[in-house]
């Protein structure tokens, strides 16, 4: 795989996460402590589980698992057809996230427009999700049970998510370059 490619899916799983993980904090009308929160929260995320353990996470730790050609084999195929279903929908958020910022950019808020780019990202966001469960599993019945246990102990935390995703630059997002940000200083100030 090569690093874009893993760094557009690992971008594809955390930006659903974060969307969703920043929804419910500010939901829950948190005061402070918001990093901790999401982070306390993103460990019992699906989203984030079948991240730590898809086919990606499967072969990165390939000698711990002690996996066999053959499911090198049959892990390398899963994460190539899932791949190009992932970058669609990646194209078609990154289209949503062009539309959002167009219809609120400077002076300009269109509330409605902002509201039904929000609610296609929201069915999005669920396709991406089932998706990315789906794959999990996929993976899962390519593991054994010990093999399974012991990704899901490596695959904890980040996953080095942070040294995968490289330079990219979150600040086109709509909910990462001033959505959050602006709904913390708000938060913050009153």
């Amino acid at each position: 795989m090569t690093k874009t490619t893993r760094r557009f899916s690992i971008l594809f799983g955390l930006f659903a996460l974060l969307v969703t993980v920043a929804g419910v904090v500010y939901a829950q009308g948190r005061q402070g402590g918001m990093m901790g929160e999401m982070m306390s929260m993103m460990q019992d995320c699906p989203m984030m589980k079948s991240m730590q353990q898809g086919p990606a996470a499967a072969l990165q730790h390939e000698q711990e698992l002690g996996l066999t050609a053959d499911q090198v084999q049959r892990l390398e195929a899963l994460q190539k057809s899932a791949h190009p279903g992932h970058m669609q929908m990646m194209g078609q958020m990154q289209a949503i996230h062009q539309e959002i910022a167009k219809a609120t950019e400077g002076e300009r808020f269109d509330e409605a427009a902002a509201r039904t780019a929000f609610g296609r990202m929201g069915a999005m966001h669920t396709e991406m999700g089932v998706a990315m469960l789906r794959t999990r599993h996929q993976t899962q019945q390519i593991l054994t049970a010990e093999q399974r246990e012991k990704l899901s102990k490596l695959g904890g935390g980040m996953m080095g998510m942070h040294g995968m995703m490289g330079g990219m630059d979150m600040k086109d997002c709509p909910m990462m370059g001033g959505g959050m940000n602006g709904m913390h200083m708000e938060r913050s100030g009153s």
